[in-house]
């Protein structure tokens, strides 16, 4: 080879004689040179498949959109016991290294008779996945993020950043960078404590930030913590006293808009979202997309129809309400996918604030339409301090309060409102006793076997009106209302069995 550069072929290794490529040896979904002098031990721990020794390592490929490491970690973990998991999700790839062998090939034949839903696996060129000696940096308060497939319309803010972290725990620091010819953006984000980390990684790492694009790549960093001067809108301490700081916040500010990703586009309508998220605030406004706002369409081109999972933009009446609906939705599973809440830039919903072919601005196939004003809507439960007080948000729990019922309604009467609405069925129910509220309406507890079949329950059932069950005292058929318990039945002694 000449002096210019590497020979053709490969790069040229420090022990290699004549322009000849030195041995590669694996290093997660990259390669490195192997320098003269290596030992025959560990060369042998990275032979190649066919060798004396077999791959403990099987390839996890075209895995679907928000399938993060802790996704990977239950799915692959109920096979055998894993070593490791290097994931790669601007490719939609990831390594998954196995304690036995027998675990490998147990993967195989679940993935050959579909078992594993339809993820595709396939034979790695792969030994073993490096260990953290031997170039990954230790687990730390620290970790770098690296985001792929960014969208220009829609910014990642230091906001957006620490809500996004701040569920896992303490956020100290945070500094948002550009790096590399293409200026691709990249974060650095510190915990208060190292097991905060750890789950912040598992948790995050190849979601999407935003829906269809801002996919992160998460890992530990090599700085044990960040050093930050002042505060700017790329780089904040969040553990200064406030009195104290002399530059102010970041500029971008949390607002309620949220995008919403993840949605079954054969059972979600703007009604059935509207269902789900009135339990945590007003909801002022919802557009349902047909397509995730990363996916950009040729000139001319009409839009497609939606695909099996869509998303939406969801604008609540104010920002604490937001902040509820992230922290208790973000990551609940119905329907077969699992829902995802991130923050937006966007200070309001309009009609127009998806991009062009986005919005689903025609009907649905039920005739709703896709988008609905909820600003004027009955059915909102915090229009007024005492009806917000009186609410209690919480997390999907298998168990449900159902209130407004007719006076005396018995438990075979529920059960078929819940069957009319083609939702899952409860296993139990308990009518409250209450003397004063008797006459007017009742309520009780509904519970199912898990908190999926429960959260499909209340997006199906929730709202509808109750025909054929008698009238309201001011008149018109009681309309059901629903929210998740904090506790399961029979946990309190104060009602009675239906």
């Amino acid at each position: 080879g000449s002096r210019g550069g590497p020979p053709r072929g490969g790069p040229r290794g420090r022990g290699g004689r004549g322009g000849r490529p030195a041995a590669r040896v694996p290093y997660g979904d990259h390669y490195r040179p192997d320098p003269a002098g290596r030992s025959e031990e560990f060369r042998a721990q990275h032979q190649r498949p066919g060798s004396e020794r077999s791959s403990l390592v099987v390839m996890a490929r075209d895995l679907p959109a928000n399938v993060s490491e802790a996704d990977l970690s239950e799915a692959f973990g109920r096979i055998g016991r894993i070593s490791r998991i290097w994931t790669m999700p601007h490719k939609r790839r990831a390594l998954v290294e196995f304690q036995e062998q027998r675990s490998v090939a147990r993967t195989f034949e679940l993935a050959k008779s579909g078992a594993l839903g339809g993820i595709h696996v396939v034979e790695s060129s792969i030994i073993r996945i490096m260990h953290r000696g031997d170039g990954f940096p230790a687990p730390n308060r620290v970790l770098l993020l690296v985001f792929y497939r960014a969208e220009p319309s829609l910014p990642v803010s230091m906001e957006m950043l620490h809500a996004a972290c701040s569920r896992f725990g303490q956020v100290c620091r945070a500094v948002m960078f550009r790096k590399g010819p293409s200026c691709q953006l990249h974060a650095m984000v510190e915990f208060a404590h190292i097991e905060q980390a750890v789950t912040a990684k598992a948790r995050l790492n190849g979601l999407d930030f935003f829906d269809g694009c801002c996919t992160v790549k998460v890992d530990f960093a090599l700085p044990p913590e960040l050093t930050i001067v002042r505060n700017t809108p790329d780089a904040f301490d969040f553990t200064r006293d406030p009195s104290i700081q002399q530059e102010p916040g970041p500029p971008h500010r949390v607002t309620p808009v949220l995008l919403l990703s993840g949605l079954d586009s054969g059972v979600f309508t703007c009604d059935r979202l509207f269902n789900l998220i009135c339990l945590y605030g007003n909801v002022i406004g919802i557009c349902l997309l047909s397509r995730p706002p990363g996916q950009q369409l040729p000139p001319g081109q009409p839009p497609p129809p939606p695909g099996p999972l869509i998303g939406a933009y969801v604008e609540v009446g104010d920002v604490a309400s937001a902040c509820r609906v992230g922290s208790c939705l973000d990551g609940a599973r119905m329907f077969g996918s699992c829902l995802r809440v991130s923050p937006t830039p966007l200070a309001r919903l309009t009609k127009d604030s998806a991009p062009h072919g986005v919005a689903l601005d025609r009907a649905l196939p039920d005739k709703s339409p896709g988008f609905v004003d909820y600003s004027d809507c009955a059915n909102n439960r915090f229009t007024t301090p005492r009806q917000a007080a009186s609410n209690k948000p919480a997390p999907p729990f298998r168990t449900l309060y159902y209130w407004n019922c007719p006076p005396g309604i018995q438990e075979h009467q529920l059960r078929r409102v819940f069957d009319e609405a083609k939702c899952p069925l409860p296993t139990s129910t308990l009518r409250f006793s209450n003397a004063r509220a008797t006459d007017k309406s009742s309520g009780g507890m509904a519970q199912w076997p898990n908190a999926m079949l429960s959260t499909e329950a209340l997006v199906l059932a929730n709202n509808r009106e109750l025909v054929g069950l008698g009238q309201q005292e001011r008149g018109g058929n009681f309309v059901l209302r629903l929210r998740f318990a904090d506790r399961a039945i029979g946990q309190k002694e104060d009602a009675e069995q239906d």
